[in-house]
């Protein structure tokens, strides 16, 4: 019998998704996918941290899991239970330091850490993604989506929707787009807004928004 379930904590902790230890990982990452769908639309956004008992994951294993919790607007906020990596401590710590892909600019150069969760999907009107790191995105966000980050958001597609970098108050953070037409793009608390007719005022190529003397200001971009 599975021990899988789903605890709604009233002790602040948020969500916790107990899995079951002994099944391997494609059962685990089935049965997590099944009680994400389970839980209720009013607790999207919320923390969550996944008990696993004595299972042993590795670092990209935890990564999957916590791209699951991503695509329905859920953060996984720690692993509960004894588990260990399959890396040394020097290794591990040289992985998380060394970033994913840089992105190139003008005037600086800016790495995405190890906090970045890649979301495969195209985002439909009323549809939220939730990441307290940076997002990473492969499709495109229509009009009436919502990607919002603590860290960085790259779309590899169109953003057309609402992008919130820096959710957290980052102004470091940065929004960048193959094709960059959003109806509200905000990084911190600093907002910019497509005006009417603004199909003609985005370029075609692929372009990042950042911060530059309290400004949102927008250049192109390569990775």
């Amino acid at each position: 019998m599975s021990r899988s379930e789903v605890l709604v904590g009233g002790n602040q902790r948020g969500i916790v998704i107990r899995l079951d230890p002994s099944e391997d990982f494609l059962s685990l990452k089935k049965h997590l996918k099944e009680k994400v769908e389970s839980i209720d639309e009013a607790l999207r956004g919320s923390p969550v941290e996944l008990d696993i008992g004595q299972k042993i994951l590795t670092r990209n294993e935890l990564r999957e899991l916590g791209e699951i919790l991503a695509q329905k607007g859920l953060h996984l906020k720690g692993i509960l239970g004894r588990y260990t990596q399959h890396e040394s401590t020097d290794e591990a710590t040289a992985e998380k330091k060394s970033p994913l892909f840089k992105v190139l600019t003008k005037e600086k150069e800016i790495a995405f850490s190890r906090e970045t969760v890649l979301i495969r999907q195209n985002l439909r009107s009323g549809q939220r993604i939730k990441h307290s790191g940076n997002i990473v995105l492969m499709g495109d966000v229509n009009p009436g989506a919502e990607v919002i980050a603590g860290g960085s958001i790259i779309v590899i597609g169109s953003l057309r929707g609402m992008a919130h970098a820096g959710a957290g108050g980052d102004t470091e953070a940065v929004v960048a787009a193959l094709k960059l037409q959003p109806t509200q793009l905000r990084i911190a608390d600093h907002i910019t807004r497509s005006p009417d007719g603004a199909g003609e005022m985005w370029s075609e190529e692929p372009e990042i928004a950042h911060i530059k003397d309290g400004k949102v200001v927008i250049e192109k971009f390569k990775i």
